[in-house]
């Protein structure tokens, strides 16, 4: 399996004590700024465990996708942004993609400057019109191989 497919990526919004976790990513456009904790997702992977592998790659923090809460689309890539559950761990930075794991309050994450722009719309709106889970799977399936969200 490839290690990145460049086309299509995620991200979470995890909420611990009413505080959203953010990453303080060390390259690309998003340099020396925070934002959700997410990536690319590997060939044949799903995107839900693509997810759950960012968290624990990037903060230590395992955490589960629950619901669909956007979908970026650019010309080059698609970026799905999932609601997470927390299940465990202590947020730390992994030292390389990010040099902090921090927990904000959503107040504060928009007054900040250091915040990317997309992060600050997810967070704006992610409580409005989630895409739920479905338990429909097409018996040509099997369940770990297929989602839809309605």
């Amino acid at each position: 399996m490839e290690r990145e497919n460049r086309h299509f990526a995620v991200a979470g919004i995890l909420i611990v004590n009413n505080k959203v976790l953010l990453v303080r990513h060390t390259y690309g456009n998003a340099k020396d700024r925070l934002l959700i904790p997410g990536g690319y997702v590997n060939k044949g992977e799903m995107p839900e465990k693509a997810i759950s592998r960012e968290f624990i790659e990037e903060t230590s923090v395992t955490a589960i996708p629950k619901e669909i809460v956007a979908i970026k689309v650019t010309n080059n890539n698609w970026y799905l942004v999932f609601e997470m559950e927390f299940i465990s761990g202590k947020a730390k930075s992994d030292n390389n993609e990010n040099s902090q794991a921090a927990y904000f309050t959503i107040k504060e994450i928009l007054k900040r400057d250091d915040v990317t722009n997309t992060t600050k719309e997810l967070l704006r709106t992610y409580q409005q019109n989630k895409l739920k889970k479905s338990h429909y799977c097409p018996k040509r399936y099997q369940k770990e191989d297929y989602t839809l969200y309605t």
